[in-house]
């Protein structure tokens, strides 16, 4: 099997800037890097790359020890610079899960769906967590597709079906999970 990386794209629009939606999106992103430490990401997986995407879309340093430090949520997310990111840092085949409230406009939300058509049939594999309870869930989907939104809450299920065999039977399935495992740890230290 190919291996690839997982991309998680964080939205650090200006959205996303009230306090709740910021330690979720916090939250979420720990989670993901946790399962790679505990060995509970896909077999797919070479490594998970976080981009954080606002005005321009910047990927942050691998470095799976040390606690990241996202930018203060602010600005508007311009897909053009994300693509641009994804495609220069040789996307080719690729796993996203974008972690956003879908705070997105029309005309960004068309041309999302337009780059999203023009890798039809490429294993472009696109998911997105809605994070906060005002998150546009339908404009979410808009952006990825019918059955691949999911809800903070249930990260685990929209890694679920990356995971293969009895990986999938002992993966972490929520946030509280990891807790336990992860006590002496914190990302964001």
């Amino acid at each position: 099997m190919d291996q690839q990386a997982l991309y998680l794209v964080a939205d650090c629009s200006g959205s996303m800037a009230e306090p709740g939606k910021a330690a979720v999106l916090a939250g979420l992103l720990s989670y993901a890097r946790a399962c790679g430490r505990l060995g509970a990401l896909p077999i797919w997986c070479s490594q998970v790359k976080v981009v954080v995407w606002k005005d321009e879309a910047m990927l942050l340093a691998p470095a799976s020890e040390e606690p990241l430090t996202l930018p203060a949520c602010a600005g508007r997310p311009r897909p053009a610079s994300l693509f641009s990111l994804l495609e220069d840092d040789g996307m080719g085949a690729a796993r996203i899960l974008l972690l956003s409230d879908g705070g997105i406009d029309p005309a960004d939300q068309r041309a999302w769906q337009a780059w999203r058509a023009g890798h039809a049939g490429k294993a472009l594999d696109l998911r997105a967590v809605a994070v906060g309870a005002d998150a546009a869930l339908p404009a979410l989907e808009a952006l990825v597709g019918k059955g691949r939104l999911f809800a903070a809450e249930d990260i685990g299920a929209a890694l679920h079906d990356w995971i293969a065999g009895d990986a999938a039977a002992s993966a972490p399935w929520c946030l509280a999970d990891t807790a336990q495992a992860y006590a002496d740890t914190d990302d964001w230290a």
